[in-house]
């Protein structure tokens, strides 16, 4: 089973979580672990909310979503998470979060990682309707 991860800045991971608890159920959101870079948390105290969670299970697989590519909670989870079984894609959306929450348990760690990147592209598009 592979443990999903939303980390961003302030309180966007969670209003993610809480919007997947609204469509998906509780019991699925609660499976998501959420980092969040406030204003009122240093560098240092958001990594090591990421290694307490890393330690929680460190042998686990982790799909990581970050908010930003190259952003400090992208930067410090990549550090952090190193040394683990780990994938991360940057950019996160609802509908790659959503797919992901309903596949995680039923393929690997690579084969999440693959398709979720292929889902959040096919999930962007570009729409003007006009009178």
């Amino acid at each position: 089973m592979v443990k999903i991860i939303l980390v961003a800045h302030g309180d966007l991971a969670v209003s993610f979580r809480n919007t997947v608890a609204m469509i998906a159920g509780p019991e699925t959101a609660e499976q998501i672990n959420c980092l969040c870079m406030t204003p009122e948390k240093d560098p240092e105290q958001f990594e090591e909310e990421a290694r307490v969670l890393l330690m929680k299970e460190p042998e686990a697989d982790y799909l990581i979503f970050a908010d930003l590519f190259g952003a400090s909670p992208c930067n410090t989870c990549i550090s952090v998470f190193r040394s683990a079984s780990y994938r991360m894609i940057t950019g996160m959306n609802l509908g790659v979060i959503l797919d992901v929450m309903f596949r995680k348990d039923e393929v690997s760690l690579e084969e999440l990682y693959e398709s979720a990147q292929l889902t959040a592209k096919e999930g962007i598009k570009g729409v003007y309707l006009h009178a």
